[in-house]
C-alpha cells in the first residue's frame, strides 16, 4: 500500500497533491520523493549539442563556455 502511494505522489502533479492536503505520514513521504525547489533549475539552461554553436553564442553574449564531456560509450574517447 506504501509503495502504490509513493508510486502515485510520483505521478501526481505538486499544485494537485501538495504536502499540505495530505496526512502527516504522507506529507514526510511527499517530502521524501519530491524535488525541494530549485533543484530542477539545470534544465532552465540552454544546453547545446553542438559545439560551434554554443561557441558562437558565448562570444556574442560576452559569456564563458561550460563544457561537459564524458568519455563512456557513445562518446568513446574524447
Amino acid at each position: 500500500m506504501r509503495v502504490l502511494l509513493a508510486l502515485a505522489l510520483l505521478a501526481a502533479p505538486a499544485s494537485a497533491q501538495g504536502p499540505g492536503r495530505l496526512p502527516p505520514w504522507e506529507a514526510k513521504a511527499f517530502a521524501l520523493v519530491h524535488p525541494p525547489e530549485g533543484a530542477m533549475k539545470y534544465r532552465q539552461v540552454p544546453w547545446h549539442t553542438d559545439l560551434a554553436e554554443a561557441i558562437k553564442e558565448a562570444k556574442a553574449e560576452k559569456r564563458p563556455l561550460f563544457l561537459w564531456v564524458a568519455g563512456d560509450p557513445p562518446l568513446e574517447r574524447c
